[in-house]
């Protein structure tokens, strides 16, 4: 990545080179620190950042944490898609995700529901 300020989060432009790299690409996924988490935890907290999806459009930022012990990722935690970088919304480690008749994607949890209609 290109040298950017610590306190803002990475996104596309970011990328070295990213007029060419980014459109080309497919996929663009950001792996970077929560700042929030890690000032208020001493876990290692991580998120992983969709930022372009070309073929199924959806956008959004998954919470992961780090299991030094089994030397794995967990993403227990869910981010809310359309969260300000600032207000990041993190829902308990109890999700359920079901898929309804009509193909659309339910993830219930006791914090909040989340629909998307696939298209």
């Amino acid at each position: 990545p290109r040298k950017e300020n610590s306190d803002e989060y990475l996104k596309i432009s970011s990328i070295f080179g990213s007029a060419k790299a980014t459109q080309e690409a497919d996929n663009i996924l950001i792996l970077q620190e929560h700042k929030a988490l890690k000032e208020k935890s001493s876990t290692w907290f991580k998120f992983v950042e969709v930022c372009k999806n070309r073929y199924d459009g959806d956008l959004g930022k998954m919470i992961i944490k780090f299991d030094k012990d089994n030397l794995c990722f967990s993403t227990n935690n869910k981010v809310r898609h359309d969260a300000s970088q600032d207000d990041i919304l993190i829902s308990s480690l109890n999700t359920d995700i079901t898929n309804s008749n009509n193909n659309d994607l339910m993830i219930h949890n006791d914090l909040n529901i989340i629909k998307k209609t696939k298209t």
